[in-house]
């Protein structure tokens, strides 16, 4: 049930927020289009003269949620490690423009660089079915 109603989040939504801090400690948040490998691997284009990205390389340890405005309505929060997978930015790119045809112009910039988050733990909340607490999905 929690990795079904985990799916249909994921493939129903487009962007994701993203938590970063620099090596002092300061807190960043930003948004990204991103594509689901699988439930605890999820793939994002970010600016790779931005401040997300040297966050990630300062302190790959970060926060994601996933959520479609709606604070009654099922929202994922996880925990992740950032690993940049430049290799693979034509392939993320390509996926993250099927999965959101809007994002293609955006996703088709020049100086993104393929980030791949390995989500170690989700918590999934939803207070419309009385999941409080939520529930917790772990990275086998």
């Amino acid at each position: 049930m929690t990795e079904t109603a985990l799916r249909k989040l994921l493939n129903e939504n487009a962007t994701l927020k993203l938590g970063t801090a620099s090596s002092e400690a300061e807190p960043w948040i930003a948004t990204a289009y991103f594509v689901e490998k699988d439930l605890f691997t999820l793939q994002v284009l970010i600016e790779n003269t931005g401040r997300t990205l040297t966050n990630i390389r300062a302190n790959p340890k970060l926060a994601l949620m996933v959520e479609n405005g709606d604070a009654m309505a099922l929202f994922g929060q996880a925990s992740a490690a950032a690993v940049v997978i430049d290799e693979q930015h034509e392939q993320v790119r390509a996926a993250i423009a099927k999965k959101t045809p809007a994002s293609a112009p955006l996703v088709g910039l020049e100086g993104l660089i393929a980030v791949q988050f390995n989500v170690q733990r989700w918590r999934l909340t939803h207070v419309a079915a009385g999941w409080i607490p939520g529930k917790e999905l772990q990275r086998a």
